[in-house]
């Protein structure tokens, strides 16, 4: 289980991910793989094999900044991840308190990152 913490460095975390075992690409938001890479799959199947890969966030990790967790485990051969992120964005949320969100998405591609 490989858990993530920032999202603030696309580079870094790809680096990282891959480091530990993980076929992943990450990019900021609004850069989506080529159409040929998007590996095959039913929707159904592709939901529970991703629901498989990151599963919840529990109220202990995301206390202690854990923004989503990947199971390399659930992973199979062949297959790797295209993690989309927003970056972390602060805002104010009224009595002079501010919040930071981020928005992550993911899809399943070929782990080779080459059109088969």
């Amino acid at each position: 289980m490989v858990t993530i913490h920032a999202l603030n460095d696309p580079a870094g975390l790809e680096s990282k991910l891959r480091a530990d075992g993980v076929p992943a690409t990450v990019r900021f938001s609004n850069q989506n793989p080529r159409a040929c890479l998007y590996y095959p799959g039913s929707p159904g199947e592709t939901f529970k094999l991703l629901s498989e890969i990151f599963p919840d966030v529990s109220s202990a990790q995301n206390q202690g900044g854990a923004a989503f967790d990947i199971d390399i485990l659930a992973i199979p051969h062949g297959v790797g991840l295209w993690i989309n992120v927003n970056p972390p964005q602060t805002s104010a949320i009224g009595n002079g308190l501010s919040g930071v969100s981020f928005g992550m998405s993911e899809a399943l591609v070929y782990a080779s990152g080459q059109c088969p």
